[in-house]
Parts: C-alpha cells; structure tokens; sequence
C-alpha cells in the first residue's frame, strides 16, 4: 500500500511539473510577443518609405495574429500594397482576413474576401495561392455548417480551377477540401486516397508547412477509424517532429503558435492509436501527456478528440464508469452519432439496457432531424434554381421585345426615307415589297413556331399533372408502408421495457422488433434505388462476368429461404457463359425475382434456367415456380409501384419496379410470361440481357 501511495504521489508530481512548463511557456510566449509588438510600433512610427512600413506591418500581423488588431494592421497593409502594386502581398492579406473571420464562424465576411481575391485575381488574369486558401476557408465553412452539397461543389470547383492553371498549391489545397469532406461523411477509404496524393505533393514542396500539420493532423483520423496502424504511427511521427520544428521556429521569432492545441491533438490521436491496437500501457501514457495540455480555451475538436481517446482507452479497459463519463464530456460539446452509439454500447454492456433504449431513441431522433435538415436545404436550392431560371425568362422576353421595337424603328425609318427620295420611289418600292413579304414569311413562320410551343407546353403541363398525381399516390403509399412496421416496432419496444412480460415474451418482441426494422429497412432501401435508378444518377459499371457463375452464387445465397420441401434449382445448358454486365444490379435483379418465387412458394420448386439466344444475340434468365400463381388481368400490373398480390405478405411492393428499371437500364427487357403451363399455380419471368455491352471506362 506505500508503494502505491508514493507512486501515485509521484504521478502528482510529474503532472504538476509539466503543467508549470506548459504555463511557462505559454507565459514566456506571450511575453515575447508583447514586449516586441511595443518594440515592432515604435519602429513603425520612425519608418519613412512604404517599404519600411510594410516590413514592420507584417511582423506585427503575424506577432497578434487573431487579435481584434489584426484586422486594422490587415487592412494598412492593403493599402500600401495597392500603392506599390504589390498585389501578391494584397491576396495574402485578404486571405488572412478571410482565415480570421474563419475562426470567428463569420461567413459573410469570409466570402466578402475570397470574392475580392477572385475579382481581382480574374481581372489581372492571374491564379494566386491566397485564392485557394481563401476558398478552402470558404469550403470548410460551408462543411462545418453540415451544408455537404456547397462544400463538396466548392472544392470540385476549386480542384478543376487548379488543375486548369496547373497550380499545384490549388491542387493540394483543393484536394485536402475533398478528403475533409468524405471523412466528414464517413468515406474514410476515398479520404485516405486523396490525403496520400496530397502528402507527394507537399514532400515536393516542404514550403507549405502549416499546410502539412492539417494534412497529418486530420489524415490520422481516417487511418486510425481503418485500422491503418502502422501508417497511423507514422504519421504521428512526421506530426510530431514537424511539430517540434515549427514550435521552435516560432517561439525564436516571437510569433504566435498554437502550441498546447497541437500538442494535446497529438497526444490523444497517440492514444487511440495505441488503444486501438492493444498497447494499453502506451495508450495510457500518451492520455496522460495529452491531459496535461487540456484546457477549457482549447477548441471543440481538440477536446472532443481528447475525450474519444478517453472514452476508447476506458471501454478497452473495461471501466465503464469513467468510459461513460468521457463520453458524456465528449457529447456535450455537441450531438454526435458516433458518440451517442458508442455510449449506447458501454450502457448495454453495463446492463443498462433503459437508459441504452433511451440513447437509442435520441439516435433516431438526431438521423431524423438530419435528414429533415439536408431535404430543406436542398429543396431550398431548388427554388434558388428556379428563380434563376425565371430571371433568365424574363430577361430573354426583354430582349425579344426590345429586338421587336428595334426592327420596328428600322421599318419606319425606311418609310420615311421613301418618302423624302421620291427620285428612288421605284427602287425603294421593289426592295419595300422583297422586305415585306419576307416579314411576312418570318412572322408565318413565327405563327407556327408559337403554334408548335402551344403544343409543347400543352404536353409538359399535362406530364406536370401526371407527374403530381404520381407523387401524391407515391406519398399515400409509402405512408402506408413505413407506418405498418414503424407500429410494430413502437409498440413492442413499449411492451419490451413493461417487467409484467416473461423474457420467454420478451424474446419475441425483440424478433417482432428486428424483423419490422429490417422491413423498414428494406423499403427505405428500396425507395432510394428506384429514386436513383429512375432519376439517372446511378451509373452502371460494366465488365465482364461468367453468367452461370452469378446465377449460381445467388441461388446459393437464397437456399435458406426456401420453405420446408421446396427445391431450388440452378440450370444452364452451358458450363459458363462470359457476359458484359453490372454485377451488382444483376444480382439485384434476380435476388428480387428469386425472393418473390420463394415467398409465394409453399412447395415444389422454383428454377432459375439460364438460357443463350445467340441469333438475336441475348441472353435469357428464367425464374418459373410453382407457388400461388398471378393472374392474367395482373400480368402488366405488378410492375407498378407498391403493388402485391397478397398485403398479407411482408414486402414493399417495389422490387418488380425496380427490377424493370433495371432491365430498361441495361437495354433488354423483364415481363412474365404468360404461356407459362403451370401458370394457375406458379409464375414465370424472363429477362432478356442483351450482349456486347460495352465496358465501362475505368
């Protein structure tokens, strides 16, 4: 028991040690900086030329940096530049003004400066570096305002711009946007990817230092949620030492440095590493070294970076205890699913299963409220988009009436001429005649043209009201259909918390709970790929595949959902067959096909028969069973939306929609064959795939 007083004693007293350190060196800095800026002003007072000023100007920029004085010494700055024509200085300026109403979450003045950068830069015909600086403020502002849709538009627009003028600054700067944002949206894979190739080009240019600390500090988060360890340390290792480098330069100098931010940043992405890895001692030291730098100044992502590591090293450790309290320090600096998941974990496993029901809850809460959020914003892009175009309307109106008026005007004065050269009176009179009858054929032809619009817009106006009845039948049905399960689920989860029930009970609300989720699931899934698949944002990727392999794999994947006694059966006259096609929606299609037969199946069997047509040059994929049957007057009918033979089966009444949207997608053809002999008491469906797709460009 001594020795472990004296060594937590000890721990005390190293913590204490680094915390004075730390204040003195925060202390020392601040001091330097003070006693040179009084030092920086006097000078300035005695400069004489521009140059002199500029000089002092800068250094006393970069000595306040994101004080209130800044943006006066900003602006001096600019106006000397603009009189020596110094314009690469005035795109650093506003780029710095831009970074300080960054850090101040000020958008409008951040835009304000990269569109003064942008004006500029385009009217001199020139592509600065502070233009993508500046843009990237703009690009994670948009970001941080989880407005996804502007930030991921912005950095496109940016990467294109550098790549245009071949700006490499731009491409790294650009790219760096990129992988923020699909590490943002949980795409680690693709952030990854583009942080590798934006590190080439920053080991090609070691002049962009503090743009290197952001490509490792935030690279790191992606690698560790991959399991990427060993890239991970290294990473760490390249943030550390550049760390210390910079630290020290800036410290010589007298410039301000976010030393205890990144230090704490550092030692706690350390800790995760470590914890994730099991290194557990590691781990432990690095929280230690990252606590001693923890304070209430630092930044919301500093601090919630610190208390995730917290909260890993703890659940590793089996403290659920401390885990949860990390977790809740982590979550008040603001809603994270991430987090709310993880504490629903630990409370599960501490057998706190109301309060992990009660997390759980909130979950769903907040993917609502961010799904509600992401529909307003885009719909509120569509109506900016709409009133664009009716602008445009109106301004191509103006101009034809003003075209009109011009001809008009030209008409009279002719006439006029006319009469004042009466000498010309025949001449002018053959040319008035050409002149008219040539209106004449213009204006029949304007007649028919306004004749054919009519037409037209008769057509759109009808589609548009087709177009609404849909989405009001659309809205009506899918009401419905997420109703059924949501019910199940809200009132079996009620059942589930009420202690009257045995576990015996219990068990089976929770399957009736999983199965109504999973049916909610299934059409949520549904729904978005039939809206991609008929609004055309989904792009096929075409290679060659073997056929009767694809038809064996998922006729194997589906076997266990075959009722008792009912057979399925794979059949092909060929061995393999090499076909161009999209894997995924293949398979997609006949899962829905092959899931259809087996649920209306009792007993029998139900076939998958491929077939070849090498005369009209496709192929044939034939499920026939020997279930319920569909009616004749229903053959076309199915294939709409949320139609079912039977509503008592569990479904959303959408896979044949899909199924034919996928066909049509491929160029062939999906119908249910009506010659089917057995067709009173199962169905038949082809689908024709056509050959000699061409291969998708990688």
């Amino acid at each position: 028991m001594k020795t472990k007083s004296l060594f937590k004693r000890g721990i005390k007293f190293v913590c204490i040690v680094v915390l004075l350190l730390c204040s003195v060196s925060v202390f020392s800095q601040n001091e330097i900086g003070r006693i040179r800026t009084d030092s920086l002003r006097n000078v300035l007072q005695k400069a004489k030329t521009p140059e002199e000023k500029l000089t002092v100007l800068k250094e006393l920029v970069t000595i306040n940096r994101q004080q209130k004085v800044e943006v006066s010494l900003g602006k001096e700055i600019m106006d000397i530049a603009m009189q020596l024509d110094s314009f690469p200085l005035v795109y650093n300026t506003m780029a710095e003004l831009g970074r300080y109403y960054y850090n101040l979450d000020m958008r409008d003045s951040i835009l304000y400066w990269y569109s003064m950068i942008d004006t500029i830069s385009r009217r001199r015909k020139e592509c600065p570096d502070a233009l993508f600086t500046a843009g990237s403020l703009v690009c994670q502002n948009y970001l941080w305002g989880e407005d996804y849709e502007q930030a991921m538009n912005e950095a496109i627009r940016q990467v294109n711009l550098a790549n245009r003028e071949h700006q490499e600054y731009g491409q790294a700067r650009g790219n760096y946007n990129l992988a923020l944002i699909y590490q943002v949206v949980g795409q680690d894979s693709n952030a990854v990817d583009i942080f590798r190739k934006g590190l080439v080009w920053l080991d090609k240019n070691p002049d962009w230092p503090v743009l290197e600390l952001q490509y490792l500090s935030d690279m790191v988060i992606s690698t560790l949620r991959l399991d990427l360890f060993d890239e991970s340390e290294k990473l760490l290792m390249r943030y550390g030492k550049l760390l210390d480098m910079m630290e020290q330069d800036y410290e010589t100098k007298g410039y301000f440095f976010q030393v205890r931010y990144h230090r704490c940043l550092l030692n706690s992405e350390f800790s995760e590493l470590y914890t994730r890895n099991g290194k557990m001692r590691k781990a432990h030291d690095y929280l230690k070294k990252a606590a001693a730098y923890m304070s209430d100044s630092l930044g919301v992502f500093v601090k919630f970076t610190f208390y995730q590591s917290e909260a890993l090293y703890y659940i590793k450790t089996g403290d659920n205890r401390l885990a949860l309290s990390a977790i809740d320090n982590a979550l008040a600096l603001g809603g994270n699913l991430d987090m709310m998941t993880l504490k629903m974990q630990v409370l599960r496993r501490s057998g706190q299963l109301k309060e992990a029901i009660q997390v759980y809850k909130k979950i769903l809460e907040m993917n609502t409220a961010v799904n509600n959020n992401a529909f307003d914003r885009q719909m509120a892009q569509l109506r900016v988009l709409n009133d664009l175009n009716d602008g445009e309307k109106r301004t191509r109106e103006l101009e034809h009436q003003d075209a009109q008026i011009a001809s008009r005007q030209r008409l009279l004065i002719h006439i006029l001429a006319t009469i004042g050269l009466l000498l010309m009176l025949v001449s002018l009179l053959y040319r008035l005649y050409r002149r008219t009858r040539r209106l004449k054929n213009e204006l029949l032809n304007e007649k028919d043209s306004l004749v054919e619009s009519e037409k037209q817009l008769r057509v759109i106006k009808e589609k548009a009201v087709e177009a609404n009845r849909l989405k009001t039948v659309f809205i009506s049905n899918i009401s419905h259909e997420v109703r059924t399960p949501l019910n199940a689920i809200v009132g079996f989860s009620e059942l589930l918390v009420d202690n009257s029930f045995p576990e015996e009970e219990k068990i089976t609300f929770a399957a009736t709970i999983k199965r109504s989720s999973e049916l909610l699931m299934s059409l949520i899934n549904d729904v978005l790929d039939l809206s991609r698949l008929e609004s055309g944002n989904y792009n096929f990727t075409i290679k060659e595949w073997d056929a009767v392999a694809l038809c064996r794999e998922i006729a194997a994947s589906l076997e266990d959902k075959a009722m008792p006694g009912v057979k399925l059966n794979c059949v092909s006259a060929v061995e393999s067959f090499l076909l161009n096609t999209d894997r995924f929606r293949l398979l997609q299609l006949l899962g829905h096909l092959l899931s259809n037969a087996l649920k209306f199946t009792l007993e029998g069997e139900v076939n998958l028969i491929f077939e070849t047509d090498r005369e009209n040059n496709t192929v044939r994929f034939i499920v026939a069973d020997t279930g319920c049957g569909i009616p004749l007057e229903m053959a076309d009918k199915i294939f709409e939306r949320f139609e079912k033979l039977d509503d008592f089966k569990e479904g959303t009444g959408l896979g044949l929609t899909i199924c034919r949207n996928i066909a049509g997608r491929f160029g062939g053809s999906l119908y249910l064959d009506t010659s089917y002999p057995e067709m009173s008491k199962g169905a038949c469906f082809v689908f024709v795939h056509p050959c000699g797709l061409e291969n998708s460009k990688d």
